[in-house]
Protein backbone atom coordinates (compact mmCIF):
# COMPACT_ATOMS: atom_id res chain seq x y z
CA UNK A 1 0.00 0.00 0.00
CA UNK A 2 1.33 3.45 -0.89
CA UNK A 3 2.31 5.98 1.75
CA UNK A 4 -0.28 8.38 0.30
CA UNK A 5 -3.08 5.98 1.28
CA UNK A 6 -1.70 5.70 4.83
CA UNK A 7 -1.17 9.44 5.41
CA UNK A 8 -4.60 10.28 6.91
CA UNK A 9 -4.31 7.37 9.32
CA UNK A 10 -0.76 8.28 10.34
CA UNK A 11 -1.69 11.97 10.73
CA UNK A 12 -4.68 11.20 12.93
CA UNK A 13 -2.70 8.66 14.95
CA UNK A 14 -0.02 11.28 15.66
CA UNK A 15 -2.67 13.83 16.66
CA UNK A 16 -4.35 11.27 18.94
CA UNK A 17 -1.02 10.52 20.61
CA UNK A 18 -0.45 14.26 21.09
CA UNK A 19 -3.83 14.51 22.84
CA UNK A 20 -3.01 11.56 25.11
CA UNK A 21 0.44 12.95 26.00
CA UNK A 22 -0.95 16.42 26.63
CA UNK A 23 -3.65 15.01 28.88
CA UNK A 24 -1.05 13.19 30.95
CA UNK A 25 1.11 16.34 31.12
CA UNK A 26 -1.86 18.47 32.16
CA UNK A 27 -3.25 16.10 34.79
CA UNK A 28 -0.03 14.74 36.29
CA UNK A 29 2.38 17.66 36.18
CA UNK A 30 0.28 20.82 35.87
CA UNK A 31 -2.76 19.82 37.93
CA UNK A 32 -1.68 21.83 40.98
CA UNK A 33 -0.78 25.02 39.07
CA UNK A 34 -3.23 27.82 39.89
CA UNK A 35 -4.67 29.50 37.90
CA UNK A 36 -4.99 26.44 35.76
CA UNK A 37 -3.20 26.15 32.45
CA UNK A 38 -5.56 24.09 30.33
CA UNK A 39 -3.24 22.54 27.75
CA UNK A 40 -5.85 20.33 26.09
CA UNK A 41 -7.70 23.41 24.88
CA UNK A 42 -4.94 24.96 22.70
CA UNK A 43 -4.15 21.52 21.29
CA UNK A 44 -7.80 20.87 20.47
CA UNK A 45 -8.12 24.30 18.85
CA UNK A 46 -4.96 23.73 16.81
CA UNK A 47 -6.25 20.38 15.60
CA UNK A 48 -9.72 21.79 14.91
CA UNK A 49 -8.58 24.58 12.64
CA UNK A 50 -6.61 22.16 10.48
CA UNK A 51 -8.85 19.08 10.57
CA UNK A 52 -12.07 21.06 10.10
CA UNK A 53 -15.56 20.32 11.41
CA UNK A 54 -16.24 16.60 11.58
CA UNK A 55 -12.77 15.31 12.41
CA UNK A 56 -12.49 18.17 14.94
CA UNK A 57 -15.74 16.95 16.52
CA UNK A 58 -14.24 13.52 17.18
CA UNK A 59 -10.93 14.92 18.42
CA UNK A 60 -13.00 17.16 20.71
CA UNK A 61 -14.83 14.12 22.08
CA UNK A 62 -11.49 12.45 22.83
CA UNK A 63 -10.04 15.55 24.53
CA UNK A 64 -13.22 16.15 26.50
CA UNK A 65 -13.47 12.51 27.59
CA UNK A 66 -9.90 12.67 28.89
CA UNK A 67 -10.79 15.92 30.66
CA UNK A 68 -13.84 14.23 32.21
CA UNK A 69 -11.61 11.52 33.70
CA UNK A 70 -9.86 14.12 35.88
CA UNK A 71 -12.83 16.39 36.54
CA UNK A 72 -15.35 16.34 39.38
CA UNK A 73 -18.07 17.53 36.97
CA UNK A 74 -20.76 15.10 35.81
CA UNK A 75 -19.52 12.45 33.40
CA UNK A 76 -19.59 13.43 29.77
CA UNK A 77 -20.19 17.16 30.20
CA UNK A 78 -16.72 18.13 28.99
CA UNK A 79 -16.75 15.55 26.21
CA UNK A 80 -19.93 17.17 24.90
CA UNK A 81 -18.60 20.69 25.50
CA UNK A 82 -15.26 20.00 23.79
CA UNK A 83 -16.93 18.22 20.85
CA UNK A 84 -19.28 21.13 20.17
CA UNK A 85 -16.59 23.77 20.64
CA UNK A 86 -14.10 21.89 18.45
CA UNK A 87 -16.77 21.54 15.76
CA UNK A 88 -17.44 25.29 16.02
CA UNK A 89 -13.70 26.09 15.80
CA UNK A 90 -13.36 23.91 12.72
CA UNK A 91 -16.37 25.55 11.10
CA UNK A 92 -15.19 29.07 11.93
CA UNK A 93 -11.71 28.31 10.61
CA UNK A 94 -13.21 27.05 7.37
CA UNK A 95 -15.80 29.77 6.79
CA UNK A 96 -14.95 32.90 8.80
CA UNK A 97 -11.35 33.10 9.98
CA UNK A 98 -8.12 32.76 8.06
CA UNK A 99 -5.92 30.02 9.38
CA UNK A 100 -3.40 32.16 11.26
CA UNK A 101 -1.86 32.09 14.70
CA UNK A 102 -3.83 35.20 15.69
CA UNK A 103 -7.15 33.57 14.85
CA UNK A 104 -6.04 30.41 16.67
CA UNK A 105 -5.23 32.43 19.80
CA UNK A 106 -8.61 34.18 19.62
CA UNK A 107 -10.44 30.87 19.16
CA UNK A 108 -8.42 29.39 22.02
CA UNK A 109 -9.44 32.22 24.35
CA UNK A 110 -13.10 31.83 23.38
CA UNK A 111 -12.89 28.04 23.78
CA UNK A 112 -11.23 28.35 27.23
CA UNK A 113 -13.77 30.97 28.30
CA UNK A 114 -16.62 28.68 27.26
CA UNK A 115 -15.14 25.72 29.15
CA UNK A 116 -14.63 27.95 32.18
CA UNK A 117 -18.26 29.07 31.89
CA UNK A 118 -19.31 25.42 32.18
CA UNK A 119 -17.12 25.14 35.29
CA UNK A 120 -18.66 28.33 36.76
CA UNK A 121 -22.17 26.97 36.21
CA UNK A 122 -21.14 23.70 37.87
CA UNK A 123 -19.66 25.64 40.81
CA UNK A 124 -22.88 27.65 41.07
CA UNK A 125 -24.93 24.47 41.23
CA UNK A 126 -22.62 23.01 43.89
CA UNK A 127 -21.98 25.99 46.13
CA UNK A 128 -24.17 28.95 45.27
CA UNK A 129 -23.06 32.53 44.71
CA UNK A 130 -20.59 32.95 47.57
CA UNK A 131 -17.16 33.80 46.21
CA UNK A 132 -18.25 33.61 42.56
CA UNK A 133 -16.97 37.01 41.40
CA UNK A 134 -13.56 36.67 43.11
CA UNK A 135 -13.31 33.16 41.65
CA UNK A 136 -13.98 34.47 38.16
CA UNK A 137 -11.48 37.32 38.53
CA UNK A 138 -8.75 35.33 40.30
CA UNK A 139 -9.00 31.97 38.58
CA UNK A 140 -11.24 31.63 35.52
CA UNK A 141 -10.29 34.80 33.60
CA UNK A 142 -6.51 34.39 34.18
CA UNK A 143 -6.86 30.71 33.30
CA UNK A 144 -8.45 31.55 29.95
CA UNK A 145 -5.76 34.17 29.21
CA UNK A 146 -2.89 31.82 30.16
CA UNK A 147 -4.41 29.05 28.09
CA UNK A 148 -4.61 31.33 25.03
CA UNK A 149 -0.94 32.25 25.50
CA UNK A 150 -0.01 28.57 25.15
CA UNK A 151 -1.66 28.27 21.70
CA UNK A 152 1.62 28.79 19.75
CA UNK A 153 3.13 25.83 21.62
CA UNK A 154 0.59 23.57 19.90
CA UNK A 155 -0.29 25.51 16.75
CA UNK A 156 3.09 25.08 15.07
CA UNK A 157 3.55 21.32 15.74
CA UNK A 158 0.00 20.58 14.57
CA UNK A 159 0.60 22.70 11.48
CA UNK A 160 3.81 20.78 10.78
CA UNK A 161 2.03 17.42 11.09
CA UNK A 162 -0.76 18.64 8.82
CA UNK A 163 1.61 19.95 6.16
CA UNK A 164 3.78 16.85 6.19
CA UNK A 165 0.97 14.32 6.05
CA UNK A 166 -1.94 16.10 4.35
CA UNK A 167 -3.43 14.43 1.27
CA UNK A 168 -5.88 16.98 -0.04
CA UNK A 169 -7.30 16.65 -3.52
CA UNK A 170 -5.05 18.33 -6.04
CA UNK A 171 -2.12 18.81 -3.69
CA UNK A 172 1.27 17.63 -4.86
CA UNK A 173 3.07 14.92 -2.89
Amino acid sequence: MKLQNKRPFIRRLILTLLILLTSVLQNVFLGAVKPGILLLIPLTVGISIYEREFAAFFFGILSGALWDLASPAPDGIYALCFALLAFACGMLAKRVFRNTLASAVLLCFLFASSVNLVAVVYDLIQGGFSGLLPGILRFYLPSALLTALFEPLFYFPVRAVEHLLHTGVGTPD
